[in-house]
């Protein structure tokens, strides 16, 4: 067989749109906490990329449930307990309202 008789055929393919945000678990984790955060300061790249649009995408579709994060300090350590909104507050009420009745 001659080389000019060769042809190189590919089948025509549709590859996936890929999906709005991809990457790394931990990196993902990484970018929910960075806006769940609501503060300044969170770098996680230069500005004008689209991240937060599509970031943004991402999370719209995903439900958050909120909780509080409050450290129990028991010694020389510090245990952490997430609760349900609005109940670190009733916690720390609680307790005050234990110790004021040792003190």
């Amino acid at each position: 067989m001659r080389v000019r008789t060769l042809r190189w055929f590919t089948p025509p393919i549709r590859p996936r749109p890929a999906p709005p945000f991809f990457g790394q678990e931990r990196a993902l984790r990484a970018l929910e906490a960075a806006f769940l955060h609501r503060g300044h300061g969170y770098l996680v790249g230069p500005s004008g990329l689209g991240k937060r649009k599509r970031f943004l995408a991402y999370l719209a579709g995903r439900a958050f449930s909120k909780e509080e994060l409050v450290y129990l300090p028991l010694g020389e350590e510090a245990f952490p307990l997430l609760l349900p909104e609005g109940e670190g507050r009733a916690l720390v009420e609680g307790v005050e309202a234990l110790l004021s009745e040792f003190t």
